[in-house]
């Protein structure tokens, strides 16, 4: 295993997340993906973009006439991006993406039952990225791809080891709570696509379970989980897309906002300049313009609220106040608007709005086929950039996660990334450049083919088929 170079990548509908690491180098799993000296991160908005902003028009465009010349797009951009020297790839992405990176018919995705007719691919090379092997971790559905499965690996290790992906979190006690074998768990991405998974886990034999320490992964016959999954549409928002100055949480992205009459506080990822506005920056200052009365709870705008949207700041370096040498907080001093300002409008807070009522109408809509309550829920997981950065405070004041106190939600970071990271042992230890090995058939917990990286059964939920859903979706949008 030692020096096999591994590149990760997380490809997503909005955003493409990739990693590049020496197998040598790795001390644990779940690592920091800001060290430098142990791999390479960089995230990219999806190329495919003007193909559709939402996996159903880019599926769409697949299905017209555009699906080859997506797929080479697509194929050329990642491989411009991959390491190399790399010779293993592991790609996670939803189902949609992995369709259209392999030059698969989406159709079957986008009627019902919405059950794939192909299967997964196993280990492959591929022309674009000569000497590396390919692996595509496997979908469960046509909502839940295998970033999420990536994810659930990334979680199970959390739970494992009991120790949190971000140890500096000001939540890192709750891991104890999220810990216990006994625990229901909620997993959601908050991007595009808005998956989400709960854990239901029963206890069956009555043993103090904080002396279960075997993974969420791993039934046995103390302990059972039922995993029950969806996706819903949230939208591009949560990403940056379709803000008027939105962007990726890449850095320089706007993570955080206070709203005071003179000086606006941003806080910025990596406290670079400020380029736009990410996703948790959209989420912070959505909840600021309620906090500080520029919107009321209907949804409604105030006579505070100006008509042209709230200034944050323009991207000249030299704007006065800006401090980038200031580790916590970036103040921006309200002044002239010109070409380059950075602004909030009241279709941003639309569209932040209704990404928030359809994850809200999602969750509401997941604990009730799993007979469950908020109450239930013991820990929130949240994945991605997006849920590295977000405050859990925001959220709540928001009402994104209807009854789960903020004490009980973990930002997670990119899980999927992590996921991979777990997942590349397997390919290093039990695959050939040009074989797999084989490897034994793991518990009868998961059905599909792909021995290498086994998916968890699931009860898998439509939304689109629920009145309960659409009835919560517009009750949720709103504060």
């Amino acid at each position: 295993m030692t020096g096999i170079n591994v590149t990760a990548i997380d490809l997503g509908t909005t955003t493409i997340a990739m990693s590049s690491y020496n197998m040598s180098d790795i001390s644990s799993i779940c690592h920091s993906y800001n060290d430098d000296n142990k791999n390479t991160t960089a995230a990219f908005m999806n190329p495919l973009i003007p193909y559709g902003a939402d996996v159903i028009s880019r599926m769409g465009s697949a299905m017209n006439g555009k699906g080859e010349e997506m797929k080479r797009i697509l194929w050329e951009f990642i491989a411009e991006r991959t390491d190399r020297s790399a010779r293993h790839v592991l790609i996670g992405g939803n189902t949609a993406m992995i369709h259209i990176l392999m030059g698969y018919d989406p159709a079957s995705l986008t009627r019902a039952p919405f059950i794939p007719d192909v299967r997964p691919p196993q280990p492959f090379e591929s022309e674009y990225i000569p000497g590396a092997t390919i692996h595509i971790v496997p979908w469960a559905s046509a909502f839940i791809g295998g970033d999420i499965i990536a994810g659930l690996y990334a979680i199970d290790r959390l739970i494992e080891e009991n120790l949190s992906i971000d140890p500096d979190s000001e939540n890192f006690d709750n891991m104890n709570k999220g810990s216990r074998t006994s625990a229901n768990r909620l997993f959601i991405d908050l991007g595009t696509n808005g998956e989400m998974v709960l854990m239901k886990t029963s206890n069956k034999s009555g043993i103090n379970d904080e002396t279960l320490t075997d993974g969420l992964l791993n039934n046995n016959a103390n302990r059972h989980t039922e995993f029950y999954a969806t996706a819903t549409a949230a939208g591009p928002a949560f990403e940056g897309g379709g803000l008027s100055c939105g962007v990726p949480g890449i850095p320089g992205a706007i993570s955080h906002v206070r709203l005071y009459p003179v000086r606006h506080k941003l806080t910025t990822i990596d406290n670079l300049y400020p380029i736009g506005l990410c996703g948790s920056g959209a989420v912070s200052i959505a909840a600021e313009l309620y906090r500080k009365g520029y919107v009321n709870k209907d949804a409604s705008l105030t006579d505070k609220f100006p008509s042209d949207g709230i200034f944050l700041c323009d991207t000249q370096n030299t704007i006065s106040g800006f401090n980038a040498s200031d580790t916590s907080d970036t103040n921006c001093v309200q002044g002239s608007k010109n070409e380059r300002a950075i602004i909030f409008t009241a279709d941003d807070l639309h569209e932040i709005l209704l990404a928030k009522a359809a994850i809200a109408a999602g969750i509401k809509t997941l604990l009730k086929a799993a007979q469950l309550q908020p109450s239930d829920i013991d820990v929130l997981y949240l994945a991605g950039g997006f849920g590295y950065h977000i405050s859990p405070d925001d959220c709540e004041i928001l009402g994104m996660f209807p009854g789960i106190p903020a004490e009980k939600i973990i930002p997670a970071g990119n899980t999927c990334l992590q996921g991979l990271d777990i997942l590349s042992d397997r390919c290093t230890e039990n695959c050939t450049h040009n074989s797999l090995a084989s490897l034994p058939q793991e518990a009868d917990l998961y059905k599909s083919n792909d021995i290498m990286f086994p998916v968890p059964d699931m009860h898998i939920i439509n939304l689109g088929n629920s009145d309960y859903f659409k009835k919560e979706y517009l009750m949720n949008v709103s504060f």
